[in-house]
Protein backbone atom coordinates (compact mmCIF):
# COMPACT_ATOMS: atom_id res chain seq x y z
CA UNK A 1 0.00 0.00 0.00
CA UNK A 2 1.55 3.75 -0.75
CA UNK A 3 1.89 5.80 1.66
CA UNK A 4 -0.10 9.08 1.53
CA UNK A 5 0.99 12.21 2.86
CA UNK A 6 -0.99 15.61 3.47
CA UNK A 7 1.16 18.97 1.87
CA UNK A 8 -0.96 22.02 1.93
CA UNK A 9 -4.03 20.22 1.50
CA UNK A 10 -2.79 18.42 -1.66
CA UNK A 11 -2.75 14.38 -1.00
CA UNK A 12 0.92 13.67 -2.70
CA UNK A 13 2.09 10.00 -3.31
CA UNK A 14 5.50 9.06 -1.32
CA UNK A 15 5.62 6.65 -4.35
CA UNK A 16 6.30 9.57 -6.58
CA UNK A 17 7.46 8.86 -10.05
CA UNK A 18 7.67 4.84 -9.52
CA UNK A 19 10.51 5.97 -7.31
CA UNK A 20 10.16 5.23 -2.78
CA UNK A 21 11.24 8.59 -1.46
CA UNK A 22 12.78 8.45 2.02
CA UNK A 23 11.43 11.41 4.18
CA UNK A 24 14.58 13.52 4.20
CA UNK A 25 13.94 13.60 0.80
CA UNK A 26 10.16 13.85 1.04
CA UNK A 27 11.05 17.34 3.42
CA UNK A 28 13.07 18.55 0.54
CA UNK A 29 10.32 17.77 -2.20
CA UNK A 30 7.96 19.94 0.07
CA UNK A 31 10.10 22.68 1.06
CA UNK A 32 10.60 22.90 -3.39
CA UNK A 33 6.78 22.87 -3.75
CA UNK A 34 6.34 25.60 -1.21
CA UNK A 35 8.92 27.67 -3.02
CA UNK A 36 7.08 26.80 -6.34
CA UNK A 37 3.97 27.93 -4.67
CA UNK A 38 5.27 31.45 -3.55
CA UNK A 39 6.82 31.79 -7.14
CA UNK A 40 2.97 30.98 -8.48
CA UNK A 41 1.94 33.44 -5.80
CA UNK A 42 4.64 36.39 -6.79
CA UNK A 43 3.57 35.87 -10.23
CA UNK A 44 -0.57 36.69 -9.62
CA UNK A 45 -1.87 40.23 -10.08
CA UNK A 46 -2.41 42.04 -6.79
CA UNK A 47 -5.62 43.33 -8.33
CA UNK A 48 -7.64 40.95 -10.46
CA UNK A 49 -5.62 37.69 -9.62
CA UNK A 50 -4.27 36.85 -13.25
CA UNK A 51 -0.95 35.02 -13.95
CA UNK A 52 1.46 36.74 -15.46
CA UNK A 53 2.18 39.97 -12.98
CA UNK A 54 5.06 41.90 -12.98
CA UNK A 55 6.66 44.22 -10.28
CA UNK A 56 5.88 48.06 -11.45
CA UNK A 57 6.85 51.07 -10.07
CA UNK A 58 4.67 52.97 -7.86
CA UNK A 59 3.54 55.93 -8.61
CA UNK A 60 2.93 57.44 -5.54
CA UNK A 61 4.89 59.53 -3.49
CA UNK A 62 3.60 59.16 0.41
CA UNK A 63 6.05 60.66 2.92
CA UNK A 64 8.03 57.90 4.67
CA UNK A 65 10.90 57.80 6.71
CA UNK A 66 12.08 54.40 6.41
CA UNK A 67 10.09 52.74 9.58
CA UNK A 68 7.59 50.20 8.79
CA UNK A 69 5.85 48.82 5.46
CA UNK A 70 7.20 51.50 2.61
CA UNK A 71 3.93 53.03 1.27
CA UNK A 72 5.39 53.32 -1.93
CA UNK A 73 6.95 50.07 -2.48
CA UNK A 74 6.61 48.66 -6.01
CA UNK A 75 3.13 46.91 -7.19
CA UNK A 76 2.60 44.09 -7.96
CA UNK A 77 -0.22 43.84 -11.23
CA UNK A 78 -0.84 41.95 -15.14
CA UNK A 79 -0.33 44.81 -18.08
CA UNK A 80 -4.23 45.42 -18.13
CA UNK A 81 -4.20 46.50 -14.55
CA UNK A 82 -0.88 48.75 -14.73
CA UNK A 83 -2.70 50.74 -17.22
CA UNK A 84 -5.51 51.42 -15.52
CA UNK A 85 -3.21 51.99 -12.69
CA UNK A 86 -1.30 54.33 -14.39
CA UNK A 87 -4.50 56.32 -15.84
CA UNK A 88 -5.23 56.72 -11.97
CA UNK A 89 -2.21 58.20 -11.14
CA UNK A 90 -1.54 60.32 -13.81
CA UNK A 91 -5.02 61.74 -13.86
CA UNK A 92 -4.29 62.22 -9.66
CA UNK A 93 -1.26 64.25 -10.56
CA UNK A 94 -2.61 66.14 -13.25
CA UNK A 95 -5.25 67.35 -10.93
CA UNK A 96 -2.79 67.81 -8.15
CA UNK A 97 -0.18 70.17 -10.47
CA UNK A 98 -2.88 72.08 -11.74
CA UNK A 99 -4.80 73.40 -8.80
CA UNK A 100 -1.00 74.80 -7.30
CA UNK A 101 -0.26 76.99 -9.72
Amino acid sequence: MEEIYQVRGLNFIKNFVGKKLSKYQFMNYDKLLKQQEEKLKEDKCLHCGTNGAKWRESMTTYPWNGEGENPNKPVLLCKVCYEEYRDYWEDMWNSYYSSIR
